[in-house]
Order: C-alpha cells, then structure tokens, then sequence
C-alpha cells in the first residue's frame, strides 16, 4: 500500500496527473476510507478546478481522520476559493487549533476575518486594519512547503519532491537533524542552505549541545522566521555522538538527514537525493559527490569516495565498504529512517569512528548509492594532521563523547573493530557467512589501522607493566593510591581493562603478551575467593 501511495505522489509531482489519479482510485477501491488517498485525490481536483468534487473528498478524508490537518487546510482553501468565507474560517480555526499559529496560518486567519466583517457592513478602514499582515509575516516571501502561485487556491504539492499535502498532521517528508556545539561561526550560513532547498517539505532539527557561544540566539532567530525550524536546547554538554542520535530520536519523517554546523548543501540537495532514493526500496541511503574547502571556502577539489556499494549481496556491499570506506561524507546523506530506526549501531555510543559502524550496517541494511554530481560541500577545520595518536584519541573523545574518559586505558581503534565483529554477530546472516566476515574483518582493519591498534596495546601493555591500570588518553592517572579502603574500586579498573585485552586478543590471536598482559591484570586482583586463573585459561580459541 505505502510503496504504492508513493509511486502515485511521485507521478503527481512529475506532472503526470491522470496516471496519478488511476493509482489513487484504484487505491480507493482496496480502501474507501484511507484519509491521504481521499486527500490525494482531492488535490488532483482541485488541480483541474474540480472544487465541487475536492469537497466531497476531503470531507470524506476528515470523516475517517478528523485531525487530518492537510485535508482541513485544504478544504478551508477550497471554500476561500468558492468565496465561502465563514466556512473557510471554521475548518481553518480547527487547523490552528492542531498546529498551532504559524505566519502562512496567521495570515490567512486576518484575511478571513477581514473578508466577513467586510461582508457585515464594516467599514472600510476597520477591514483593511484586520486584514493586515501579522507582525513577523514575510510579506510576499514563499512559505516553505506551499505553492503561492494562487493564493486561494487548495495546498498542492511543491513542483519538486513528494506532495505536502499528502501527509497528515504537519508530518513531513524529510527530516533534518543538525546537532550543534558553540558553531556560531559558520552555523547560519549552514542554516540558509538548508532553509534554501528547492524541496520544501521538510523540518530542520536543531540540538544544541550546551552551546556557550552565540549559537542559541541565532538558532532561536530562525526558528522564529521559518515554522520548518525546531530549536531544541540541553543546557549540559552530553557528547557529540549522543547529540547526533538525539536529533534522529526527535525526526518525524520517512527520510533522514544529519547536516553539521559547518557544511553547506546545494539547493538541489534534497530534491535530487529523494529522486533518487524513491525510486528503488532497497536503496537505504544516497549521497552526492562532495566539495571539499578549506576554512576559508577555497576549495580543495573534489572528495574521493565513489564506493562501490549498490550490489545485491549484503555481504559484498559490507565488504565493499569496509575495504574502501576512507571519509564518511555518504554519512551526511540521506537515509530511509526505518533503517536508521532499527540500527544497532546508533545505540552503541562510539567515541572512535561512529559514522564508520552505522555505513557499515546501513550497506548490510540496503543499498548506498551516490549521485555524480557535487551537491554537498564540506568544509575541512580540524587540523587532525597535526596531531599525534594520543591527542587524536584524547580530542575525539572529548569531543564525541567525554563521560567515555572516564573508563581509563581504552583501546579505541580495537574497539571499533570489535564492534564490527559484534555487528555481524547480531545479524541475520548464516553462520558459515557470519565466520567467513569475521576473517574478512580481522584482515581488513589490521590491514587498514593495524598501527594504530598496535600502538594502542603497546601503551596499554606498559602501563600494566608499570601497574598501572587506569590512565586516561588526556594522561590522567588514577588519583588515589592502591588501598585496601579502595580495593573494589581498583578491581573494577582491572576487570574493564581485562575485557579491553580480551578484544584486542581476539583480533591479534598472534599476539602472546596480550594474553600475559591479561594475566597480569587477573594476579593484580585481589580476589575474595577462587584460584587464581592461568594464561592458558586466558587463550583465545
């Protein structure tokens, strides 16, 4: 039903009204009932200025859903078209009534009431003053997401993208998460090429982690020019990682999107990307070519990163993306959300390569497709070039994620290696293919990060010989000495550094003084009860 309900919205925005209204009609026999098919067709009516006809339907589209907000809308519009002012009035007073004033709803509110004290005999200058633009309307300014070519006329669909007035209570086609830390810098100018899109329907989701900057009151200023903005404040910092699965638990829409404070997106970035996803249901995620700039907007060429990951086979897509996945700009993408939805991955909380698990499974979850053309430009300002291993690690997870400073020796490259082991694990595949990716995996990222994830064991290894078992990547060390009154706490330390080497074990089986390292930890801890376990007992099979 929805595959097909969709294929109809799509016929109507490329214009082919009358294969449109066959698929709706022909949904209307399995469904008499189905408020966006009777909201769909009576939009096709009011098309072909068929007024009569579009108030039966939307009449009958709020009989079966009376909150319908578009098919309220629409039918106030239908009775505005027919100069049936006060019947305007009423459904659109129980249009506001669910969404709420906004400038486009204000408007039409004080025309109305204009039209009718007219009609009552009021005088002239009273009608002109109560049909006045309210403070805040953007004069002749197109609403985002409606078609003002004739005022009067019923909501319509934009001329690109799905119908708006094809979803009911104010849901919108595209959801826009945009998670943001102290960006004033480039933030409104990331903001404008979003609110720019020739693809209307949508709604941007700002999550401002704590900002200390200017950014709440620019945020704040657009979410009062544009009804599409929602500002959304938390007043302590949470991490990067969470801030970004917070604006994916706040969207309420089919399609998905996470843009940054930084970038920029070309006017056609939406309406080319659900061109494309839209046409093929296995397709989960879509991204264009992107233009890379420095921190002054000076490009520096095109990225490199067409990935060959449109097969079939889930498990030559997963393949493909792990051998060659270099800078996750297909991140910034957009997404079918039930994808996103049902993701392991966005629950983990990774402070080291987040976006690379979630491509992972979205390219085991569907298709990842790009589009050749340069729609997305990325501006490159973290100077990661010039940082060691160890300022990196620090850096990323303070930035990400700073509560996960806390855990004391990690080994972040391992674990995110690891964390593709589990991905596989958690999946549907067989287990002979389950096996055979965990062999693939293990090549793959020591091929691929094997110096960092050997660096990281060493670090890890001489600490423990020092016994040392709790050291931070900003260089913290535990600030308490190894007591008795402190024994427990100490314990924990060393059981959270065991299951560290343990992972780093299973991806260098090789490796015996990661399996001494272990040992080690096991004799620092003083144990209530129980012998004392061996290395052997430690191997990994």
């Amino acid at each position: 039903m929805e595959k097909t309900l969709w294929q109809g919205e799509k016929l109507f925005i490329e214009g082919r009204i009358e294969e449109a209204e066959q698929i709706f009609l022909t949904l209307l026999d399995q469904d008499p009932v189905n408020p966006q098919v009777l909201n769909n067709l009576g939009v096709i009516h009011c098309t072909n200025k068929a007024f009569d006809q579009a108030e039966t339907c939307f009449i009958k589209a709020l009989e079966a859903d009376g909150n319908h907000l578009q098919a309220l809308q629409n039918l106030s519009k239908v009775y505005e078209a027919l100069e049936k002012w006060a019947k305007a009035l009423v459904y659109l007073e129980k249009c506001i009534k669910i969404a709420g004033i906004d400038p486009e709803l204000q408007a039409r509110l004080s025309r109305l009431n204009g039209k009718i004290n007219k009609e009552n005999g009021t005088p002239d200058w009273l009608a002109a003053v109560l049909n006045q633009k309210p403070e805040g309307d953007r004069g002749d300014q197109v609403v985002p997401g409606e078609d003002h070519r004739n005022d009067t006329a019923p909501q319509k669909p934009p001329t690109k993208g799905p119908a708006v007035s094809t979803r009911g209570n104010r849901r919108p086609f595209v959801s826009v998460g945009l998670p943001v830390y102290n960006g004033e810098e480039f933030i409104r100018e990331s903001i404008e090429s979003i609110l720019s899109q020739d693809f209307k329907d949508f709604e941007l989701i700002i999550s401002d982690n704590g900002s200390t900057d200017s950014t709440p009151r620019i945020c704040a200023e657009y979410e009062k020019l544009d009804h599409r903005v929602s500002y959304n404040r938390i007043e302590e910092n949470i991490g990067a990682i969470r801030n970004f699965s917070r604006v994916l638990d706040l969207a309420d829409a089919p399609f998905f999107m996470w843009a940054s404070d930084d970038d920029l997106h070309h006017p056609e970035f939406l309406s080319k990307c659900l061109s494309r996803i839209t046409e093929d249901p296995s397709i989960a995620l879509v991204y264009p070519v992107t233009e890379m700039v420095d921190i002054e907007k000076r490009p520096k060429g095109l990225a490199r990163d067409t990935y060959l990951v449109d097969q079939e086979e889930p498990v030559e897509r997963f393949r493909q993306l792990i051998w060659n996945l270099g800078l996750c700009n297909m991140f910034y993408g957009l997404f079918r959300i039930k994808f996103l939805r049902t993701a392991r991955s966005t629950r983990k909380h990774l402070y080291r390569a987040y976006d690379n698990l979630l491509l992972a499974e979205t390219a085991l979850s569907g298709k990842i497709v790009q589009i050749d053309e340069p729609l997305f430009t990325r501006r490159m300002t973290r100077g990661r070039d010039l940082m060691t291993l160890e300022e990196l690690n620090a850096n990323l997870i303070n930035a990400h994620d700073s509560y996960k400073m806390t855990e004391g020796i990690t080994l972040p490259h391992c674990r995110l290696t690891y964390a593709h082991f589990e991905l596989i694990n958690e999946s549907k595949l067989s287990d002979i293919t389950k096996n055979y990716l965990f062999n693939e995996i293990r090549e793959c990222f020591k091929s691929r990060f094997g110096s960092q994830m050997l660096y990281e064991i060493d670090r890890a290894l001489k600490q423990i010989d020092k016994s040392v078992y709790y050291y931070t990547w900003d260089n913290k060390a535990a600030d308490h000495p190894q007591t008795d009154d402190l024994r427990t706490l100490n314990n924990f330390h060393i059981n959270n550094l065991i299951k560290v080497l343990q992972e780093a074990a299973f991806i260098y089986p090789e490796l015996p003084q990661i399996r001494e390292g272990q040992a080690s930890c096991l004799k620092a801890i003083r144990a209530d009860t129980g012998p004392e376990a061996t290395p052997q007992e430690l191997a990994v099979n």
